[in-house]
């Protein structure tokens, strides 16, 4: 965005010529759109994983404070969902209005931005529901 200030020629996506850039739209709007699904499912997973009942006190503060890691992973995935979605809308509609050889900058400097911040969240939910279902299989007996 600075760039473009600074010089008025078009730089990386905003470069590439319109039939380019509505496939790169459409790959992403659709990407974004199925892993939305995928995230949404992992929030279901998490929120299935209730606080188990423990026989002992050490067992219980553990269980407790992995709920409550658990709830942080939830809300991480929610965000990224959030972010997927926000991608699916700016996606779709620059399919619709980019259509000159002059592409709307701000806008796809937005989308890649957003899909960068949704990617990032989608690394790190992971980790956190790979962790949380391989720490829950170990104190479930």
């Amino acid at each position: 965005m600075a760039w473009s200030i600074i010089d008025a020629n078009p730089v990386v996506l905003a470069a590439a010529k319109q039939p380019v850039r509505q496939q790169i739209y459409s790959s992403l709007a659709s990407s974004s759109g199925s892993l939305l699904g995928f995230t949404i499912a992992a929030v279901t997973i998490l929120a299935a994983f209730g606080q188990v009942k423990m026989p002992s006190r050490e067992q219980r503060g553990r269980e407790k404070d992995l709920a409550k890691a658990r709830e942080i992973v939830s809300g991480a995935l929610l965000v990224s969902a959030l972010l997927l979605l926000a991608v699916l809308l700016v996606s779709t509609v620059l399919i619709g209005v980019d259509s000159s050889e002059h592409a709307p900058e701000t806008w796809i400097i937005i989308d890649l931005s957003l899909s960068l911040g949704a990617v990032l969240g989608l690394i790190i939910g992971g980790f956190g529901l790979a962790l949380a279902i391989l720490e829950r299989n170990r104190l479930v007996p």
